[in-house]
Order: C-alpha cells, then structure tokens, then sequence
C-alpha cells in the first residue's frame, strides 16, 4: 500500500506520516527530497525551498518531484509507504499508477495550524515570519498561477480526509483507520 499524504501547512501530515511509521509503513517526504537537492547544490541553509521546488519543475516538467521520490522506494521489498507532503498533480499523476495507491488529505483549522506554526520547533529557516506571511505562503501553494503549486487542486482528488483537530489520541485514532484500506 501506498499512502500519499495532502494538505495545506501545518495540518499534521507528518505527524501522520509518524504514526503510520510506527506500523511498519516506510516513510518518504516531498520536503525532505527539496532538503536534498538544496544540500546536493551546496546552497545555503536559508535557500527558500519553494522557490528551488517550483524552479525545478519549471525546468523539468511537472512530474520531476514525484519521479524522484517514487524513484527512492523499493516496491519489490512488498513493504508500505506514506509519502509525505505531496503538493502538485504532476505528483498525483506518477503516483496513481502504482497499484494501492490512495491519496489522503490532511486538514485542520487556519487557526490551529497557525498556531502549531508558532510552537514548531523544526528550526526551519523557511518558517514564516507572522500570520500575514503564513497566510500568503498557504496562498501561493494553493494557487495554481505562476509560482504556486496547486496543492489545493491536489487536495480536491483525495480519496479520504483526516481531521486533525483534536489532541494526538484522536489523530493516531483517525490515522490508524486507514489501515482498513489495506484490504
């Protein structure tokens, strides 16, 4: 089974994308292959990872993320996966070919995820600087205009919907139902 995990900011896939880990699903992240290729091109820390993300499909095509982490599973291991972060349809589009493949959107109030942007204590230096700028970032990746993604789009084709509006109980609960889809 493959998972892919949608959703604006701060909605909780990753905290998804954990729970899932601890039931033997291997885990791959569309944030963490940008990582990478920053890292792989020796840019600085602060490089702004949205930018670098949508240049590339720009130059490569639409479906340039999603060929690349697709490209890091193993699928004759049998083993399952959650890829987490999932943001454009070029990504939709190579990972509905493989068989078992369901997408999952991921959602919480703004208000909520607003505030879990204020207590995230990743470091990143791609983190937004007030509400102002946390509400133009979920703007641009949901818009499907020059320098957006479309993850709202994206978000639209999910199969399933995880509320994540509660504590972490109710999550892991919510999250551990979509393992009835194995069958």
């Amino acid at each position: 089974m493959i998972i892919g995990l949608t959703g604006p900011r701060y909605s909780g896939k990753t905290e998804v994308a954990k729970i899932l880990s601890v039931e033997s699903f291997r885990v791959l992240g569309f944030g963490d292959e940008v990582r990478l290729e920053r890292d792989a091109r020796g840019l600085p820390p602060d490089t702004d990872l949205h930018k670098l993300g949508v240049d590339l499909i720009n130059e490569f095509g639409p479906q340039y993320w999603g060929v690349r982490v697709a490209g890091r599973m193993d699928l004759s291991s049998g083993a399952d996966y959650v890829v987490e972060g999932m943001r454009t349809m070029g990504d939709l589009e190579v990972f509905k070919k493989f068989p078992k493949f369901v997408l999952v959107g991921v959602t919480a109030p703004l208000d909520v995820r607003y505030q879990r942007c204020l207590d995230d204590k990743r470091g990143r230096p791609e983190d937004v600087k007030d509400y102002g700028d946390f509400i133009r970032r979920c703007q641009r990746d949901e818009s499907s205009l020059e320098g957006g993604l479309g993850s709202r789009d994206l978000f639209d084709m999910r199969k399933h919907t995880i509320q994540n509006n509660t504590d972490i109980t109710g999550l892991k609960l919510r999250t551990l139902g979509l393992l009835n889809l194995r069958e």
